[in-house]
Formats: C-alpha cells, structure tokens, sequence
C-alpha cells in the first residue's frame, strides 16, 4: 500500500549565476523547458507506476493543494514555439543559441541518487530533442550540499519535505533560506507573508492557493511526481 507523502521530486532551475540568468530569466524558456519533460513516462515506465505526476509543492490530499494551476504537459512542438518566440534559434551544431550565447548548461548530480540521475537523464534527452544541450557534473553529498547552498548551479532534481500543516515561503521567497535557486518575485513574497500571518485555515488556504497558482505560473519549478512511503 502506497501513500503519497508530504514530499515532490522536482526539477530547479537558478538563476545565481551568470549563464543562469542569461538562460532561464524569461518566463517563455522556463515554460519551454517544461514542456520538453516527459513527466508521465518518468511516472508510468520509470517508476513502474507506483507515483503520480505531481503539479505543484503540496500534497493533492491536503485541503491547501490548489489543483488549478498552470500545468505543462510534455509538448515538444510547444516547447519548439516558445524557443523560437524568446529568439532562440537552432544553430549549426543543433544546439540552440541567442546573441552567440549556445543553450548549454550543467545539471548537478549527487552520487548514489540513482533514482535522481536517471531522472536527470530522461530530462536531458527531452531538452535535446528540442536543441538544448544539458551536461552532467556528479558529486558526492557533502561536495553537492555545498554547491547547492552556494547557488553555483543551473539546475538539479531535488525534492522537499513539507510539513502536515504546509507552508513553501522558506523555498520560494526572494530571501527564503532555502531558495538557493534566486529567484525573486516580490508579488509572490507579499502573498506567502500573508499567508504566514494568517491564523485561521480560512484564512490562509486561499492566499497558499494564490501562491500556487503564482509559483506555476512563474514556471520557477517543475513538479514532476508525488513520492510515495
């Protein structure tokens, strides 16, 4: 008996770094990138069935999980679009490249995560498929955990616990002490203070609902399934 458990297996993407911000700073590449995942073959034939694709930070059980959301659906000819809308073209080495900058960047493996790593390698053959080049750098846990907390990284497969009684404004703040990724949007940080005032659940599930739907909407994270205990 599988019960989905206060935790999502994910994809970062940061923009702390210089090729960071130059990749990933329009919200068009982000939802491109998105679509170029296979989430429900990483679910179905990956994980033999035994999670669900996920579409956001919260348990779908929880009476906070806002099941509205902006999703992406694996979509290559969508991805395709949205490249080519953000003027990034194909280049002669098939890779795509803007203003003599190629789409190439490193996602950060740690050693020992098998589940992670083959979940970073379905990843890396979507985005090829629509000319994006993703390299591989794999550390043990403790060289990982430092690189990660320093933000010097494009992307990772990662995964939070939440607690019974969520809250995300830790991970997702523009000074959240777990968002290493750097993102900043001060329209999401004015309604998680909210929400963390909020005394009452009739309160606070509308505004973490917002957050939700913001944070998808934003394309900062791609949930990609529920984990199971």
């Amino acid at each position: 008996h599988l019960i989905d458990a206060n935790s999502v297996m994910h994809v970062d993407l940061a923009v702390r770094t210089e090729l960071g911000r130059k990749l990933f700073d329009d919200v068009r590449v982000r939802r491109a990138i998105f679509h170029a995942i296979d989430r429900d073959g990483m679910a179905v034939k990956l994980m033999e069935g035994a999670v669900k694709v996920a579409e956001g930070p919260i348990n779908p059980n929880s009476p906070y999980h806002n099941a509205k959301v902006a999703t992406y659906p694996y979509d290559l000819a969508q991805s395709r679009r949205l490249l080519d809308e953000a003027g990034w073209t194909v280049g002669p080495d098939g890779v795509r490249q803007k203003d003599g900058q190629r789409f190439s960047f490193v996602m950060l493996n740690r050693a020992g995560s098998t589940d992670r790593i083959l979940l970073a390698q379905v990843i890396q053959a979507g985005l090829q498929a629509v000319g994006i080049e993703v390299r591989f750098e794999t550390l043990e846990s403790a060289a990982w955990t430092q690189r990660w907390r320093r933000g010097q990284w494009e992307a990772i497969v990662s995964a939070w616990f939440l607690p019974a009684d969520p809250g995300i404004t830790g991970l997702y703040a523009c000074k959240g002490a777990n968002n290493m990724a750097g993102f900043c949007d001060p329209a999401l940080d004015e309604i998680l203070e909210r929400s963390d005032k909020a005394l009452s659940f009739e309160a606070r599930m509308p505004l973490l609902q917002q957050a939700q739907a913001r944070l998808a909407e934003e394309a900062r994270m791609l949930p990609l399934y529920q984990n199971v205990m």
